[in-house]
């Protein structure tokens, strides 16, 4: 008897296509291949755990580059505990933590941490910001609230330049775009700056009926669109050369862009 849809399946029974699964979550990375009948195989499964740093005023944030090594890591301990399967992977799909936020320079170098979903600094731009939008119409476009969880308040907040600025006016002057973790992956692994429709309809700034950024919100904080990321579902293709050198048989292949893992779970 076949076994059923989800239940691990050994190496020997996997059936293609292959694909390489990524979770990037706020407590740990994990990587594993799935088989064509969406059954994980086992012995590959890696998982290494990370921490976020959490301060005193309500910060929870993390380092960018620390969290993509964890990343890099894990893929490289999946290939490993994959073995001959490795040059079957025909895709790479991906999720990671919603509502985050990092900037960075205009040579994709991470200038700030990632402040994440639980970073509560940003409830007195969260309150401001009600003064200055239609609550209940930004609701129904975005499907966000004006809350520190959502990047409305998180970007108000990060370009203060007042006497409490959370930034220094040397790292805001580098700052070139503002990029979720999984767009960070993106422009790492491809050098393309683009998001998932996934990823931006958990940020505040999407709107929803027209799968464009809100034009009414980004005025609001007030924040260019041109900071932003392109919105795109389409596969990444063609990992940049050190990657490509460190995975070969995953560099031409698909990856797809991350998808939120609130809506992944559910």
């Amino acid at each position: 008897m076949a076994a059923a849809p989800g239940a691990a399946v050994e190496p020997t029974q996997a059936q293609d296509p292959l694909i390489l699964a990524l979770d990037v979550g706020t407590s740990s990375v994990r990587a594993v291949l799935y088989d064509g009948h969406a059954r994980p195989v086992e012995g590959t499964m890696v998982q290494l755990a990370h921490q976020m740093r959490e301060t005193v005023d309500g910060g929870v944030d993390t380092g960018a580059n620390q969290l993509l090594a964890r990343v890099e890591d894990c893929i490289d301990g999946a290939l490993r505990q994959a073995g001959p399967l490795g040059e079957r992977i025909a895709a790479v799909a991906c999720d990671t933590f919603w509502h985050n936020v990092l900037g960075v320079s205009e040579r994709g170098a991470a200038v700030t941490p990632v402040y994440t979903w639980a970073d509560t600094r940003a409830a007195a731009a969260a309150e401001a910001l009600k003064s200055d939008l239609d609550q209940a119409a930004m609701h129904a476009r975005t499907g966000a609230v004006l809350h520190p969880s959502y990047l409305p308040a998180k970007l108000r907040w990060l370009q203060d330049t007042g006497p409490r600025a959370p930034l220094s006016p040397a790292a805001r002057t580098r700052i070139r775009h503002w990029l979720s973790f999984a767009d960070f992956l993106g422009l790492r692994f491809f050098g393309q700056r683009t998001t998932s429709v996934s990823m931006a309809s958990g940020s505040g700034l999407l709107d929803q009926h027209t799968c464009d950024w809100d034009a009414e919100v980004l005025r609001a904080i007030p924040l260019d669109r041109a900071q932003l990321p392109d919105l795109r579902d389409e596969p990444y293709r063609g990992l940049r050369p050190a990657y490509a050198r460190r995975w070969p048989h995953l560099a031409r292949i698909p990856w797809f862009p991350a998808w939120g893992d609130g809506a992944t779970s559910n």
